[in-house]
């Protein structure tokens, strides 16, 4: 009997073990019948409790759409599972205890429990929806590697974990984390999350340690000796001591408020991120293994990388560096765009990488650099560089690159005024702008000019060079000592000469000129730019005048606006204006229309002064500044005028003239750089005396061979929309003091828009010449005035059609006006006046006519 029921239970265990699993999810079904290597043993189609319990090894069944994986359970004896990429909201893993691998990562997981899978030593749980990661247990001290990134995990417990040696929990919001128990530490990728602290004191063997993107704003890594990775960026840190971490080979540091770092003791450092920041300083001199360096967005002013020998990829932009020497580099790629202070940048012997999305065909960008004035690059990169940006090529030192080869003789420096004459360095001491040097070497004499910053460079030449000053005005200032010559190769590549220029005695000199900016056309404003400058030694105040044509022209507005306005004069107040600065006033008047009395029609002559009245003054020609101005119905956008006029007297030969060039870009893209080019008669016009006085845009000037003016404005980007396409350049020129009546001055300009053929402009005359004494029109050769004597009524009688009257204005003895009439008046009633003498004044295109009329009782 008892035989009987053992055999029975043994049939009945037997039957279960044989017993199908019914599983809840078809997927997860369908992926074990499909598993290689085989489940299903049978080959039924079905999976036993028995098929389950044999299977032993990797059970991989990812990107299945599982969504229920209740009947895990049966598989007890898997020693590593990929159930991954599938749609499980929660599973048990409490029967698969031989687990020492899991990957069940971008599921929709909300919850896991490992605590009881003692064999377990690596888990993927990343990209899931995790706000509980139970790992906890005595049991569990041989998990190694945890990856739970992007999850929403609020809290992990890792006290147990004593063996985990890489935690990867990147993208949670987790507030704080406690490691002091993880002294196997390999690995920490902590980025990501809510964190406003972290000790990793305790973690000595860390290698990699990434926590960008939290709010911390300290960190010791003191102990940390054996880091080669360091990812901090995104955070609130401001000091980082790193002296200790010599084995570093990759820094991230970018997005905090760092103004220093030190990296001195980091020899094997290789790539260094460090870009938005406060750095004012950087010394990298001691990393010569870098290779890849980003510290654009900082205020950095310079940068030695001399020992950066194995420097690939430099990102150095948005920063305010006034010169780039990569020539010891090994750069393939580099950014220095958005410095605005750079002016020379050396990328001699260096091999750039192609690069399609830049329009130089190569890894290189330096756009928003106003002031470079010279960028250096091996003789396979000039031509497409300048093909590119439309800017031409200089190989000859005779004249000024902007991009060359020839980059080994290069001699800049900067000019300063001593405004308080205690030596240069001062907050209250300025650029010396306009500060004209000669230049000559082995190539000849050429002369060149400082910018508005006070800077100025230029090419040299192999051997002995000699630059010396040459001053407008050198008995302001107190005598330069010569500079020593400059000799090259001994100095190359870049001999710095600059100067501090010291004020000798008290000298009032202020310079006024009068720019016509918006040309006159009827009906619509004109816009005009008045500039001053005290070209003197002592601080000035006083005011600007302008005056114009009132009964043709309507003030509409300045900036900055008016101190004072009468009927035909405009007043600006300036105060304490100092030596070499300069100041503008910007002024809109509306010309009258043809239709409008009295007209204005092109050809027509607009009549300007501005006036600078101050301090008694050296140089008093220059305070003042007339413009005849010609209205015009359609014009050149690019054109030359000579602001005098187009006659000047022969008493004015010798004095200055202003010639203004104005030009404009009416192509389809950006004028990149823009180039004017004046070819001087020599026989009309003294080039010794040339002085640029200013322009739209900043631009360097030059005098090659005594004869031709050249003005460069590199990177100007110049737009080609209407409102945005203009600009010019003033300057001025003595006429030579040999010229006679009749004699006359030719002049005109090629203006170069990039790589394009030269625009080049009508040729401007002026003829020296006595101005025509105008006849006065006699008024009984046009009217009579009928009865005169009168006693009320008079009635004026045209006797030549061939005028055109505005206006009638009756006058006393002493000068009143006591009436006003229409020009097209014949009959007025003036029977109001009193008894006495008046005059009639009529106002017509033949000038003003007048007679005499009596009024009786």
């Amino acid at each position: 009997m008892k035989k009987n029921i053992f055999l029975g239970i043994l049939l009945c265990l037997n039957a279960i073990s044989y017993a199908q699993i019914n599983f809840t999810d078809a997927n997860f079904k369908n992926a074990l019948l499909s598993h290689n290597p085989v489940i299903d043993t049978n080959r039924n189609g079905e999976i036993t409790i028995q098929e389950a319990e044999q299977f032993q090894g990797h059970l991989k069944i990812s990107g299945k759409r599982i969504t229920n994986a209740n009947e895990i359970k049966y598989f007890t004896k898997i020693t590593r599972l990929d159930i991954s990429n599938n749609d499980l909201s929660s599973i048990d893993l409490s029967k698969n205890i031989r687990i020492a691998e899991l990957r069940i990562q971008l599921n929709n997981l909300i919850r896991l429990d490992i605590s009881r899978n003692l064999n377990l030593k690596k888990v993927y749980c990343n990209n899931n929806k995790l706000t509980n990661l139970i790992t906890s247990s005595r049991n569990a001290v041989r998990l190694r590697e945890l990856n739970c990134f992007n999850n929403r995990l609020q809290n992990l417990d890792l006290s147990e974990l004593a063996q985990l040696r890489i935690l990867k929990v990147s993208k949670n919001q987790l507030r704080n984390i406690d490691l002091t128990s993880n002294q196997e530490l390999r690995t920490l990728e902590i980025n990501d999350n809510r964190l406003t602290a972290l000790n990793v004191t305790q973690n000595s063997l860390l290698s990699i340690l990434g926590f960008h993107n939290n709010t911390i704003s300290s960190l010791n890594v003191t102990q940390n000796s054996r880091l080669r990775v360091l990812s901090c960026n995104k955070n609130r840190l401001q000091n980082l001591d790193i002296t200790r971490n010599t084995l570093l080979e990759i820094l991230r540091i970018e997005d905090n408020e760092f103004t220093s770092i030190n990296t001195n003791n980091n020899i094997n450092l290789e790539v260094f991120r460090a870009q938005t920041n406060r750095l004012n300083t950087l010394n990298v001199s001691n990393n010569v293994n870098l290779r890849s360096l980003y510290i654009n967005n900082n205020i950095l002013t310079d940068i030695n990388l001399t020992q950066n020998t194995n420097l690939t990829d430099l990102i150095i932009s948005n920063n305010n560096i006034t010169s780039l020497d990569v020539s010891n580099c090994a750069i393939k790629r580099i950014d220095f765009s958005n410095n605005p202070e750079i002016t020379i940048a050396f990328l001699s012997e260096q091999r750039l990488e192609r690069d399609l999305n830049t329009p130089i065909g190569f890894a290189l960008r330096f756009q928003g650099c106003p002031k470079l004035q010279l960028l250096c690059l091996d003789e396979d990169y000039v031509t497409p560089t300048i093909k590119a940006l439309g800017n031409r090529i200089y190989l000859s030192t005779s004249t000024k690159p902007v991009v060359s080869s020839n980059c080994n003789a290069i001699i800049s420096g900067k000019v300063t005024y001593d405004i308080d004459n205690d030596g240069c360095g001062d907050a209250d001491d300025i650029p010396f702008s306009n500060f004209k040097f000669g230049v000559s070497g082995a190539d000849g004499f050429r002369e060149v000019f400082t910018n508005n910053s006070g800077e100025y460079i230029t090419i040299g030449n192999d051997g002995i060079n000699f630059i010396f000053p040459l001053l407008e005005n050198p008995e302001y200032f107190d005598p330069l000592t010569p500079t020593a010559p400059i000799n090259f190769p001994q100095e190359a590549p870049n001999a710095v000469r600059n100067y501090c220029i010291t004020p000798n005695g008290i000298h009032n000199d202020l310079e006024v000129t009068l720019i016509p900016i918006r040309m006159a056309v009827p009906g619509f404003n004109a816009e005009y730019l008045i500039t001053y400058k005290n070209k003197g030694t002592n601080r000035q105040s006083g005011s600007i005048a302008l005056d114009f044509m009132q009964n043709v022209l309507t003030f509409v507005s300045s900036q900055p606006t008016t101190t004072s306005i009468t009927t035909d004069k405009l007043s600006w107040n300036f105060t304490n204006l100092k030596p070499q600065e300069s100041r503008e006033i910007k002024v809109f008047l509306k010309v009258n229309r043809p239709t409008d009395n009295p007209s204005v029609n092109s050809g027509d002559i607009l009549s300007y002064k501005a006036t600078a009245i101050a301090a008694t003054d050296a140089t008093p020609d220059n305070n003042v500044a007339i413009f005849n101005q010609t209205a015009v119905n359609s014009f050149d956008p690019n054109d030359k005028t000579c602001l005098e006029g187009a006659t000047i007297e022969p008493n004015d030969v010798g004095n200055y003239l202003h010639y203004l060039i104005r030009f404009e870009n009416k192509g389809t893209a950006n004028a990149i750089n823009i180039r004017v080019e004046d070819d001087i008669d020599t026989s009309t016009l003294d080039i010794e005396s040339f002085i640029p006085l200013q322009a739209s845009h900043s631009y360097t000037a030059m005098v090659i061979d005594k004869k031709k003016i050249e003005f460069t404005f590199s990177n100007i980007n110049l737009p080609f929309d209407d409102a945005n396409n203009d600009g010019y350049v003033l300057f001025k020129i003595k006429t030579k003091d040999n010229l006679v009546e009749g004699d006359i001055i030719n002049n005109k300009a090629d203006i170069y828009f990039d790589f394009n053929p030269p625009v080049i402009t009508e040729v401007e005359t002026v003829t020296v010449k006595k101005k025509d004494t105008p006849s006065v029109p006699v008024f009984t050769d046009y009217f009579t005035l009928s009865p005169n004597p009168t006693t009320g009524n008079l009635t004026l009688t045209p006797v030549n059609t061939n005028i055109s009257v505005q206006q009638i204005t009756i006058h006393d003895v002493a000068g009143n006006v006591v009436g006003i009439f229409g020009g097209t008046t014949t009959n007025m009633n003036v029977s109001y006046l009193f008894a006495n003498t008046y005059f009639m004044q009529l106002h017509s295109n033949m000038g003003i006519l007048t007679t005499k009329f009596v009024k009786t009782n």
